[in-house]
């Protein structure tokens, strides 16, 4: 028993430790299976949390239930599917700013670079596509607010307007007012139907206005779209099939426009060959409403232009056969007002009534006083107008422009290069004559070394001066004229073509001569020789007028001024025929302001060239030539132009 119960413990103990040992392992399976199960479920909920609708998931869960690993080609596609998600759902699509400059900028500031492989999109396209609607109910209310105020505009308000609409031009940028203003004015004054002709000229008054108070690009995009409007008309006119009378509202703009001094008679006469040069029954009628309204202004600006267009016309109606117009009397009215226009004949235009627009210029000239109208005045011709896109807009400021093919070079690399190209004698007779300026020594250079006085007025025109330094041709002529040892006709036919050529070149003639008359005390005798004689040619061409001694005092006459005065009218009396010394004087016969200065050369010629101590030293002919030259200041004959 002993060894019974002395191996039963031992027996007991080991079988113990080996059950001990086997439930251990159990134990030991059970956590790990336990665990196993614990790890599924927690990758269970982690992956339904990201991703509750991924493919194959059920399978994976299956594999990993019944403890099977999933293959390497399923474990990355799931993988990679499970980065792509998580990626997508914490990126978002960041704001976007444009800065002052059209840079990209997003919420912190930092400028984002955009891909430029894609197409340039331009601004204005990009702001329709964005969507922003800002802009364009901005132009509508600023169109409404015009339109407003231009329906109101008429005669009595039409200075309150015009400040109403500049008012805008401060708050709105002016490419918007200039495109809404033109837009506006032109609906009201070009339509298929006639316009009347009051309507129109009050408008372009009020376009003038604008045009003097506010800039001269509202006049010049105002004319550049009436004039390629006008040469779309042109063309279609060619058929001689349309019979609206929209370009027929266009002249009459065109011709308001000339006469309020925004346009210059350049662009007019340019209309005016454009027509001749077709020469339709339609275009002989569209002459007629041009010229009725621009003759006489053409006549009194650019006489040699308008005599040139009437010499075209009449080979145009000799050269043309009558059979092709069916109406054979309208070009014989188109004749006899060409004539009437010559003659400066106002009654022999029927219904033409010049009143209404002689007092809206002077009302003009009332709310302008202080610029002047023609300063502003465009100098630009039909074909600049009608070829921007090619050449640009030299009347803009700032605008790009290539030039005319035969000018290309600034105003300042000309008068660089024709001063290095004149010899040192030249330059060294600027510096003695007191040219002081390289303007004026290069305008001396060019008078000095010019063939004749035609090629020298090209040459100073292709100078491109402007204002203040085109005003210094003409000081420049007058003072070397003076300084001749004997007078040089040169001189004379040069100035007459500048004062020819443009009214601004007569005025600025006639201040420098006031000039003089205040410095006739200073002047020696063959400088007041050589004035009066120079001043005798250009009257007696007709380039300036009697009316240039409106401010000599008669009555207060001294020994130098007596000179002077005797030596200009014994020129005339002396070197031209009768019917040009009638001419002259008859110019200033009829004009009531001159009364003054008619009376005064009556009796200046009176005592100083037919008293008793004259006459024995009065050349054969002169006192005839005299007497027809006071005839002529009273009136009693006349000459016809």
């Amino acid at each position: 028993m002993s060894d019974s119960d002395g191996d039963s413990p031992e027996s007991d103990d080991g079988g113990n430790e080996e059950n001990d040992e086997e439930n251990s392992d159990v134990d030991d399976a059970d956590d790990i299976a336990a665990n196993d199960n614990d790890l599924d479920k927690s990758i269970k909920d982690n992956r339904s949390r990201t991703e509750p609708n991924l493919p194959n998931t059920k399978n994976y869960n299956d594999k990993q239930t019944t403890h099977e690993i999933p293959s390497e080609e399923e474990s990355t596609e799931l993988d990679s599917q499970l980065d792509e998600s998580s990626s997508k759902s914490r990126t978002k699509k960041p704001k976007l700013k444009e800065d002052i400059y059209g840079r990209l900028r997003d919420e912190l500031g930092n400028v984002v670079v955009e891909d430029t492989s894609g197409k340039y999109i331009l601004p204005g396209k990009r702001l329709e596509t964005s969507g922003n609607k800002k802009k364009k109910v901005e132009m509508e209310r600023l169109r409404k607010q015009l339109k407003g105020l231009i329906n109101r505009a008429s005669e009595a308000n039409m200075q309150s307007i015009a400040s109403e609409i500049e008012g805008h031009y401060r708050s709105h940028s002016r490419a918007d007012m200039n495109e809404t203003l033109t837009a506006i004015v032109l609906e009201s004054c070009v339509s298929p139907t006639l316009i009347p002709e009051r309507l129109i000229a009050e408008m372009m008054m009020l376009v003038a206005l604008l045009h003097t108070s506010v800039g001269m690009e509202v006049g010049a995009n105002f004319i550049q779209i009436l004039a390629t409007w006008f040469d779309k008309l042109f063309s279609r006119e060619d058929d001689n099939k349309i019979e609206t009378k929209e370009i027929d509202n266009i002249l009459v703009v065109f011709s308001q426009l000339y006469n309020f001094k925004v346009i210059h008679s350049i662009l007019i006469l340019d209309i005016i060959r454009k027509f001749t040069e077709r020469f339709k029954e339609r275009d002989v009628e569209l002459l007629l409403l041009l010229l009725k309204n621009t003759g006489f202004g053409l006549r009194k600006d650019d006489p040699a232009a308008l005599k040139q267009v009437i010499v075209s016309l009449q080979n145009k109606v000799n050269n043309t056969d009558s059979t092709q117009f069916s109406d054979s009397s309208r070009v014989r009215f188109m004749l006899e007002t060409i004539l009437a226009i010559k003659n400066n004949n106002v009654r022999k235009i029927p219904n033409f009534d010049p009143s209404h627009v002689e007092h809206l210029k002077k009302l003009l000239r009332n709310y302008t006083k202080g610029g002047s109208i023609s300063d502003s005045q465009l100098r630009i011709s039909l074909d600049d107008l009608l070829h921007t896109e090619q050449h640009g807009k030299w009347w803009v400021v700032g605008s790009a422009w290539t030039g005319r093919e035969t000018s290309t070079e600034t105003t300042g690399e000309i008068l660089t290069s024709s001063a290095s190209a004149v010899s040192n004698q030249i330059l060294h007779l600027a510096r003695k004559q007191r040219m002081n300026t390289e303007v004026r020594k290069t305008i001396f250079s060019v008078i000095m070394t010019s063939e004749d006085f035609v090629d020298a007025f090209e040459k100073l025109l292709r100078l491109g001066l402007k204002h203040q330094q085109e005003r210094e041709i003409i000081h420049v002529i007058t003072d070397c004229c003076l300084q001749e040892r004997t007078y040089n006709q040169y001189y004379a036919y040069l100035l007459q073509k500048f004062c020819e050529y443009d009214r601004r070149f007569q005025m600025t003639f006639q201040f420098s001569l006031w000039d003089k008359f205040k410095q006739m005390d200073s002047l020696s005798g063959q400088n007041l020789s050589n004035l009066a004689q120079m001043l005798s040619h250009v009257l007696a061409s007709k380039a300036v007028s009697l009316s240039i001694l409106k401010v000599v005092e008669f009555g207060e006459l001294d020994k130098s001024m007596v000179k002077f005065l005797k030596d200009v009218l014994l020129h005339i009396f002396t070197s031209q025929s009768d019917d040009t010394i009638n001419a002259v004087f008859l110019r200033i016969a009829t004009l009531p302001k001159l009364n003054t200065l008619r009376e005064g050369l009556g009796l200046f010629m009176g005592h100083f060239l037919l008293g008793r101590k004259q006459k024995d030293r009065m050349i054969a002919g002169v006192e005839d030539k005299i007497n027809i030259a006071q005839n002529a200041l009273s009136g009693e004959h006349s000459f016809k132009l």
